[in-house]
């Protein structure tokens, strides 16, 4: 892992609670992981073969001891401060023991206070990483170089894939009592026997070796590694990994995206740089990375091949472009959902009657569409005026929507949206 790489995460004492930064001050007074709960880990070195690390609260504050053992939250000179760094010891159980550089003693706590008074390791001493990566990833193998995917005819999972475009390479990763779970794209749950199971069990827990770097290896109850294996690279049990072979790096899911335009078919590309929208089936030269510049709030766009669509000769727009360059920026405009792209040469992207995308239209088309609600209570996309919905915030990113009927909008099991129910279920909570 390459130092200054950061990763988010909670860290969980004996009793159930995470460790806490509020006012300069830190404690374990909660069993929940909110913002002032999570703690970003960098390595800076290594030391006796352990890594050197420092943590970082959501404000910026460092974690620091004194050489008395006091422990708090503050800012130093620099992130390399001595009272600011610990040594990383893992355990067998793969919990955490973090021993202050500072005072040489081992963080710990006792019910709601935080110290390092001991200098002997003990079982007190111990905590319980909890990745505070957002919960929908993907795992790549850095020994394959390859992403990890569900085989839907198979029923199991392959480390076979080099870009991780498809659905079936998204994960959700779950947290309980000390133990993860790994859900696929079709909701079923990757077992210790590597098959896929339907509901989460004993069976489906696996304990997680994290490192900084979000560093990962998959122990099953048996006490075997998960690892690729075969000539499909099937995602097995194994006792005697080599070559770094258990290790996989935990990352956020990327954004993937199909763009249509409102005539002529999805953007998609031929003959491996040609870019037309007149496919009327989606396939997978129609799908895009989407990334966008948090700073300069440009985005690009590129295929499975990391090929970035860009701005060519006669206004045309191709898919031979490379991320550093100028030309494969967008400025992006939303209008009623719709997304205009405007390239470097202040043109919005427009298609013309051969289905190629160009670079050459001065002000973007007009295609307002508004949802509205049938007769039969379900929904279609191409209203000309706006219809009236109600948004409810129910909780930390979950929301209900009330039709101009005063029911809700719901998701039905076979997959219609529906504005039918006349109090909230499950069925009507929405994430955000």
């Amino acid at each position: 892992m390459p130092f200054g790489e950061s990763m988010k995460i909670g860290l969980l004492n004996q009793a159930g609670k995470y460790l806490t930064h509020g006012h300069n001050s830190i404690n374990t007074s909660t069993s929940e992981l909110q913002i002032n709960q999570i703690w970003e880990m960098t390595q800076v070195n290594t030391r006796e073969g352990k890594p050197v690390v420092f943590l970082k609260s959501q404000e910026g504050l460092n974690l620091l001891v004194t050489k008395e053992g006091n422990v708090n939250c503050g800012y130093t000179e620099s992130p390399e401060h001595l009272q600011g760094l610990f040594l990383l010891i893992v355990h067998q159980n793969k919990n955490w023991s973090l021993k202050s550089l500072s005072s040489q003693k081992y963080l710990e706590s006792d019910e709601e206070n935080v110290f390092c008074s001991e200098e002997v390791l003990s079982p007190e001493h111990q905590w319980t990483p909890h990745l505070a990566l957002h919960a929908h990833v993907v795992l790549y193998h850095p020994q394959s170089d390859k992403y990890a995917q569900t085989d839907v005819n198979q029923h199991r999972v392959l480390v076979d894939i080099s870009t991780p475009y498809l659905e079936t390479c998204g994960f959700v990763l779950r947290f309980r009592s000390g133990k993860y779970y790994l859900e696929t794209a079709n909701h079923l749950f990757l077992s210790s026997e590597s098959t896929l199971e339907q509901e989460s069990s004993p069976k489906t827990a696996f304990a997680m070796d994290l490192r900084p770097g979000c560093r990962a290896r998959f122990i099953n109850q048996e006490g075997l590694f998960m690892y690729p294996q075969g000539t499909q690279n099937i995602l097995l049990p194994g006792q005697k990994p080599f070559s770094n072979q258990e290790w996989f790096v935990i990352r956020r899911c990327p954004p993937w995206v199909s763009l249509k335009s409102r005539k002529h078919g999805y953007l998609t590309i031929f003959y491996g740089k040609d870019v037309k929208a007149n496919s009327q089936s989606l396939t997978i030269n129609s799908v895009f990375h989407y990334e966008m510049d948090t700073g300069t709030r440009m985005v690009r766009l590129s295929d499975k091949e990391s090929n970035y669509l860009a701005l060519r000769k006669r206004n045309i727009i191709l898919a031979n472009g490379s991320k550093n360059e100028k030309e494969t920026a967008y400025k992006v405009r939303w209008t009623f959902g719709k997304m205009y792209l405007r390239a470097c040469n202040d043109a919005y992207l427009s298609i013309c009657d051969t289905g190629y995308v160009l670079a050459k239209t001065n002000t973007p088309g007009q295609g307002k569409m508004f949802w509205n609600m049938t007769n039969h209570k379900t929904f279609h996309s191409n209203g000309q005026s706006p219809g009236i919905f109600y948004i409810e915030i129910r909780g930390k990113n979950i929301l209900t929507i009330m039709t101009y009927t005063g029911m809700f909008l719901r998701g039905d099991k076979s997959g219609i949206l529906i504005g039918d129910s006349d109090r909230v279920t499950s069925e009507c909570l929405w994430e955000f």
